[in-house]
């Protein structure tokens, strides 16, 4: 098949969508098929640029979005050889709704995220028109069960498709007895903060505890910590491989949790918060805390890192858990419902 991949965001900036949309066009590729990425931002020459993004803060982040209306053009130029188009975040302007309405192209929608207070607001007053616009796309499908009841009042029964990592490419190696790492953008909902007030709690009962902070950079954090800012995935992965525990404070609108799964798959012990989407990623294996609780958290970190046997037995439970979430699971689930979008829009033309 030729499958088009768009994404809304810039796809020369890290974050969890433009990163499934990179590894599934490679995961596609592997398997035969012909694939084009699309997006906003400046393309590094192995995908095709719509636009450049404009930074829209949103739900306690900052989403990189094309603004221009010269790229809802550009979109359907870019996917007019597609056989079956996958647009992640379907709804999100510019470039979601562009590669999918105007066009007979057989579509796939994806939504990722847990919206803000305010798109929560036009999906609940927009929701007859929204249900109508959508009929358009062949298959609709969400990443978790908590991004399809964002939609459920305009797009109810979509699939569940989860979000998939290539859990073998996560090695294990010597870890560092005391280690504990965090990744994420310096978001605040991605709680970097609540885990730095933790963080002299944890040092004062394990004074060897390091912190080693990825995706984030400040100028100090304590003692103990350490920011390596954004790093290559290359870089991530040793440095998971090499720490006992994973923290994950984030304190809301998250739908998934990917970095879940990469710290399962190195083999960590994962803490996190309470979010129905952690919980229900981490299925069983790992600790959960109250969001913005510190000092709850300050006691579950001492309590694995003071306990080495349970440290190994939940990350040998996590790396298990993880392989749910394995391309090779995950990738088969994608071409069947591209098969299917394209039958649906074959009967949707015809009648």
């Amino acid at each position: 098949m030729r499958i088009a991949i768009v994404s809304p965001y810039a796809l020369d900036r890290h974050g969890g969508v433009q990163e499934q949309a990179l590894q599934l066009r490679e995961q596609l590729a592997q398997a035969g098929h012909k694939t084009k990425l699309i997006g906003p931002g400046e393309s590094d020459g192995t995908w095709t640029s719509v636009g450049g993004s404009t930074d829209v803060e949103a739900n306690e982040a900052v989403a990189p979005v094309c603004l221009e209306p010269g790229a809802i053009l550009r979109v359907k130029e870019a996917i007019g050889d597609a056989d079956v188009v996958h647009v992640h975040e379907p709804l999100l302007p510019v470039v979601g709704p562009a590669a999918w309405i105007g066009t007979d192209i057989p579509t796939v929608g994806t939504f990722h995220a847990e919206p803000a207070a305010v798109v929560r607001a036009v999906y609940k007053f927009g929701g007859p028109l929204l249900a109508h616009l959508v009929e358009r796309i062949d298959v609709l499908t969400a990443v978790s069960a908590e991004a399809a009841m964002a939609v459920e009042g305009f797009a109810p029964g979509v699939e569940i498709v989860p979000n998939a990592v290539d859990v073998a490419g996560f090695t294990e190696q010597e870890r560092v007895a005391h280690r504990v790492a965090f990744v994420g953008r310096d978001d605040p909902r991605k709680g970097l903060d609540v885990l730095l007030g933790a963080w002299p709690r944890v040092r004062a009962a394990v004074p060897d505890a390091e912190l080693v902070v990825v995706g984030a950079s400040r100028d100090s954090g304590g003692t103990g910590v350490r920011f390596e800012g954004t790093v290559s995935d290359r870089r991530k992965r040793e440095v998971l491989a090499s720490s006992s525990v994973f923290c994950a404070p984030n304190t809301g609108g998250e739908s998934f949790g990917v970095t879940l799964i990469e710290a399962m798959a190195a083999g960590c012990a994962v803490v996190s918060t309470d979010l129905p989407a952690f919980v229900s990623v981490a299925g069983g294996v790992g600790e959960h805390v109250p969001v913005n609780d510190g000092g709850r958290l300050a006691d579950v970190l001492v309590g694995l890192l003071t306990n080495p046997e349970r440290v190994r037995r939940q990350g040998r439970a996590a790396r298990v858990r993880a392989n749910v979430f394995d391309w090779r699971r995950v990738l088969p689930r994608w071409i069947m419902l591209y098969e299917q979008a394209i039958e649906r829009a074959a009967s949707r033309i015809e009648g």
